[in-house]
């Protein structure tokens, strides 16, 4: 059952139930669904970020500030979910709606995020999640997808599956650069010996110096880059906000490596990176990394996620095991309300789009980049 808060609404009962059609949520009127499950929108209502500050384990995905980027560069619309019971337990999960011409209307947790795990008590995730179910139907939505923790959910099997790394900050710096292999501490060597500059920004220039790394580097690896708009909002509602760093590696001034890391709490995550290869000898994506480990660790994060690795691609999984990272399995799982049931779903991150995008000149990978990325969530 749905119910929404406007003061001008008037309830139709039917069968003992209040039936009222739905708005999007607002900060004035956010949604109720089965009460006390609400929906809301965290971009403007502060209550959301006073939830979220209250458990340890979140990460910026959870944060108003990540959905501030998603919102403003991808016009989705967040439907956030708070649960309570009278016992006092709570689950929190972030969920925006994504609804495109090309690819349907659908329900993600959450969209260009790693993984997003529901805040709070797993003992109501299923009740949340039948809520979910309702709303979907209600939406129109072709699937829901929950980017980690769905194990709690009765009858789920998982619809991809990532590897996922992380490294632990709790020991000294010294045991941290002891831990990583050889060929590792080798490179971060030869790189602090050469003549390159480490730079820590938020600033614009430094963005879009990254950027341009970033273009090279997507085309590389058979990808459109991400529109500008999207990493422009990152700097503005993450970085600014002291949410995380650019960190940039140059040699005479002209930037050859660079990496985007995020932290909230004692959590921290190594989301983006790219280089020139011209410069590779150099090194400078091990002095990139290293020198922002070295930050996170002393803001005091104990622990740094090294982001979803899809399980193809052996090469950036063997790299990020050789910083000495713990490596586990990383479930989505997705819910068809065609097919009333949970499924399988192809990755799209391997194919023949790739030998495309390869091929592309940058200026149409661009156009590609800003024209696909809302459809493909």
């Amino acid at each position: 059952m749905i119910t929404e808060t406007d003061k001008e609404s008037t309830l139709r009962r039917t069968r003992g139930r209040a039936i009222v059609p739905l708005k999007s949520p607002t900060c004035d009127h956010p949604e109720t669904v089965d009460t006390p499950l609400q929906l809301i929108d965290p971009t403007c209502d502060s209550r959301w970020d006073a939830w979220v500050g209250r458990y340890a384990d979140a990460e910026i995905f959870h944060t108003s500030a990540w959905a501030r980027v998603l919102k403003e560069t991808y016009r989705f619309e967040p439907r956030y979910v708070q649960a309570s019971d009278t016992q006092g337990r709570e689950v929190l999960l972030p969920l925006f709606e994504v609804n495109s011409w090309l690819t349907g209307r659908r329900g993600i947790s959450l969209p260009f995020s790693d993984e997003c795990p529901a805040l709070g008590d797993p003992a109501l995730l299923g009740r949340v999640f039948d809520g979910l179910r309702r709303e979907g139907t209600r939406r129109r939505w072709r699937y829901v997808e929950l980017r980690c923790g769905a194990e709690h959910l009765a009858g789920s099997t998982p619809s991809s599956t990532y590897f996922t790394h992380h490294l632990d900050l709790t020991v000294p710096k010294a045991d941290l650069f002891a831990r990583f292999d050889p060929a590792v501490r080798r490179a971060i060597r030869k790189a602090e010996k050469s003549d390159l500059t480490v730079e820590f920004s938020h600033a614009e220039g430094s963005m879009r110096d990254y950027f341009r790394l970033h273009e090279f580097t997507r085309r590389r690896h058979g990808l459109p880059p991400q529109p500008f708009a999207f990493f422009d909002a990152i700097r503005r509602h993450v970085l600014e906000a002291g949410l995380g760093f650019l960190v940039l590696v140059r040699r005479g001034g002209v930037p050859i490596a660079g990496a985007v890391f995020f932290y909230r709490g004692t959590q921290a995550l190594f989301k983006f990176g790219a280089s020139d290869l011209a410069y590779q000898a150099l090194r400078p994506v091990n002095l990139a990394l290293w020198s922002a480990i070295q930050k996170v660790h002393d803001h005091g994060c104990t622990r740094l996620h090294f982001g979803r690795n899809a399980v193809f691609h052996e090469s950036l999984r063997r790299f990020k095991l050789s910083w000495g990272t713990v490596e586990a399995h990383l479930h989505y799982t997705q819910f068809d309300f065609a097919a009333g049931r949970f499924v399988t779903e192809p990755s799209l991150l391997q194919g023949w789009q790739n030998r495309i995008f390869r091929r592309l000149p940058l200026s149409l990978s661009r156009v590609a980049g800003r024209l696909l990325y809302s459809h493909v969530a």
